[in-house]
């Protein structure tokens, strides 16, 4: 087994360091430019494309060699058994593949954590990204394998299993802790080297039962479930048109909604009310274009990204794959018009602002609640142990904790608390409010919408009747009255969607107003056509797992509009697989059992798991019966139409054994002594 995994090193070093010079190229030239979330960088493409090629590769030209049936005699004929000689393959392909994946990105850490080369702080969990890419690369080499060795047509599911590569990559793209993509990724591989062992042991039949044959099912039903989708995406190809609306705050208050049509080419903008009533003295006017910029307002959006569900949660509030569980960027760190020669960021385990000189890249100082420090000495104050709110999406001025806020001015070099709060009502987000030259700060509590000038001073009060958790808020200040305009909406589109509420204040926190506003339509012309085929491709098995929300915005579809036809299709769709299926175990020659198994089994598959059927069954030849002339399975002993039994074949002679019914009733053997 040792000399197994020796050779295999040998033969195979040379793709290893074709694939390791590859990277190293292309992390040195990203590394030239040294930005500051450097190794974050390197987790995005060109490389999540080249680890899955180098996995492909390494699992192919491991595996092409042995194609030919006298190469495989000559691997597979040894004094050892055939588990060793796979696992000895295996661990000397994923050994060279880690490396010559890993090692450049592994170069670039020790090069990044170098102080002076980077203008930011560097931690050790910076590396976990690209360690999830270099590992997730062998399930792309067990799928290699399996499509390499397994005898079945190109056309049909020999390509299928790569869909199981992809659809790890996917979930892993979208884990929100380093754990989660490890458990991802060992799923990926226990499948996957269990499909390849059922190629590698049978010399590519694949026909082995049990754990290897349902990961092969698997990796084929996962392939089949990822080239449905790409139909239903493809559908965008038909689509001559797309109509999308939105709201805009006009400068005296009024909130009209923007209807964008796009079709042939064409774009046209109409301003309506809320309820669709055009309004001309809009006529002509686009939101989107700057020189009617100044006739609209913004609105500043709070959200509580704490709690949100997966996978806002990853956008909103970061993960283990982006700087922010660690390390925050502070974009606006100082008044507007002032150009700071320092980048600052926000080190959540020191609970310190930490600042580096744009051109020698080196620590200048930190910055806490006590003001400056130079390198090297420790700062006397640190921040609350609370991790910063929406420090993601927020890039204002303010720093915010559940119990204190602070404005940042770190062109003077200090921070100053604006705004503190008790602990039953603790701060959920803050944000700065236009305009830029005289900002003031809009502050979020359990209960209330607090309202600051730059320097802290209260400015108004409001009641706050949302959870910023499920909805979402947006102030603006209109600079005729200094009314404050709140408006609330679902963070998140839901069937059941309430109509979003528009409240308006005056400056001494009363309501002046409160306006219902319509639900929003958007979307092109295909979503119809491609929420009937989604119905068609999603197994009905894991409707428990659906979210309307997340798939309408993923593929651009409307099942929560359209539900009854989304669920009518999956319901045709299911009974269709399950009546092919019944009918395919007929023509494949499976018995009562496994014919209901598999009927069943599509029935909650849906018609992805007639690929699996295809492609862990194989076909049967057939020939005419003698008898009734029907056609006959070749390994059955009986006829299905007319039971009769196989007919032994014609004696001309060159038999070497004498039928068994030509013996004499009375014919004895003797025993051999």
């Amino acid at each position: 087994m040792i000399a197994i995994f020796l050779k295999e090193l040998r033969e195979n070093a040379r793709w290893a360091a074709l694939i390791f010079g590859a990277f190293l190229v292309v992390v040195y030239f990203q590394v030239r430019s040294a930005p500051a979330y450097l190794m974050f960088e390197l987790a995005q493409p060109p490389q999540t494309v080249f680890a899955p090629l180098a996995g492909l590769l390494m699992g192919l030209v491991q595996s092409l060699f042995e194609t030919r049936p006298d190469n495989w005699a000559f691997v597979v004929h040894r004094p050892v058994p055939l588990w060793r000689i796979f696992i000895a393959k295996c661990t000397a392909g994923l050994l060279l593949l880690y490396v010559s994946v890993e090692l450049p990105f592994l170069l670039a850490a020790l090069w990044a954590a170098q102080p002076g080369h980077l203008a930011a702080p560097f931690q050790a969990r910076m590396i976990l990204p690209t360690l999830a890419i270099a590992l997730n690369a062998g399930v792309y080499y067990f799928v290699a394998i399996v499509i390499t060795l397994r005898r079945s047509r190109w056309f049909g599911t020999r390509v299928l299993p790569l869909g199981l590569a992809l659809a790890s990559s996917i979930a892993i793209a979208y884990a929100t802790e380093f754990w989660q993509a490890m458990l991802i990724s060992l799923a990926g591989h226990a499948l996957g080297a269990m499909a390849a062992w059922d190629a590698f042991s049978t010399g590519g039949a694949a026909d082995r039962r049990g754990a290897p044959a349902f990961a092969l099912g698997a990796a084929i039903y996962t392939g089949a479930i990822g080239l449905g989708c790409g139909l239903v995406a493809s559908l965008g190809i038909f689509q001559n048109g797309a109509r999308w609306t939105q709201y805009r705050m006009a400068r005296d208050g009024q909130m009209v909604r923007v209807t964008t049509t796009l079709e042939h080419g064409e774009r046209n903008c109409v301003i309506t009310d809320p309820q669709g009533r055009v309004l001309p003295e809009y006529e002509g006017i686009d939101p989107t274009d700057p020189a009617s910029a100044s006739r609209f307002l913004t609105f500043d959006s709070l959200i509580d990204t704490r709690n949100q569900p997966w996978p806002a949660s990853e956008e909103m509030h970061g993960s283990y794959s982006n700087s922010v569980p660690g390390v925050g960027r502070l974009s606006a760190v100082a008044k507007p018009g002032v150009r700071m020669r320092a980048l600052c960021y926000y080190f959540m385990h020191r609970r310190i602002i930490e600042m580096y000189d744009v051109t020698t890249r080196v620590l200048i100082g930190t910055v806490g609640p006590a003001g400056f420090a130079p390198p090297g000495v420790a700062p006397s104050v640190l921040f609350p142990p609370d991790e910063p709110l929406n420090l993601r999406i927020s890039g204002g001025h303010t720093l915010a904790f559940p119990t204190i806020v602070y404005w940042l001015e770190l062109d003077q070099r200090r921070v100053r608390p604006v705004f503190n709060t008790t602990a039953d009502d603790p701060v959920t987000c803050a944000r700065d409010l236009p305009p830029q030259t005289s900002p003031s700060i809009v502050i979020a509590t359990r209960s209330h919408i607090h309202l600051l000038a730059s320097s802290g001073q209260p400015l108004t009060t409001i009641p706050l009747d949302y959870d910023l958790t499920q909805t979402g808020v947006g102030v603006v200040l209109l600079p005729a009255n200094q009314h404050v305009m709140v408006w609330a909406g679902q963070i998140l589109p839901c069937a059941d969607e309430p109509a979003s509420e528009l409240c308006e204040y005056a400056a001494d926190g009363t309501l002046v107003r409160r306006q219902q506003l319509p639900p929003l339509e958007e979307g092109g012309s295909a979503r119809l056509p491609r929420t009937a085929a989604f119905g068609f491709v999603y197994p009905p098995g894991a409707l428990p797992l659906y979210r309307s929300w997340l798939m309408d915005f993923m593929f651009d579809l409307n099942t929560q509009r359209y539900a009854h036809l989304f669920h009518g299709c999956l319901l045709a769709a299911s009974l269709l697989a399950a009546l092919l299926t019944l009918g395919l175990s007929r023509r494949y020659g499976l018995n009562t059992g496994k014919s209901l198994a598999w009927t069943l089994g599509n029935l909650l598959l849906g018609p992805a798991g007639i690929a699996a059927f295809v492609g862990l069954n194989e076909l049967p030849a057939r020939e005419p019966c003698p008898a009734c002339r029907g056609r006959r399975i070749s390994t059955k002993l009986h006829c299905p139409h007319c039971g009769a039994a196989l007919p032994p074949p014609a004696q001309d002679g060159r038999e070497i054994f004498e039928p068994a019914e030509t013996l004499s009733q009375d014919f004895e053997l003797e025993p051999v002594v």
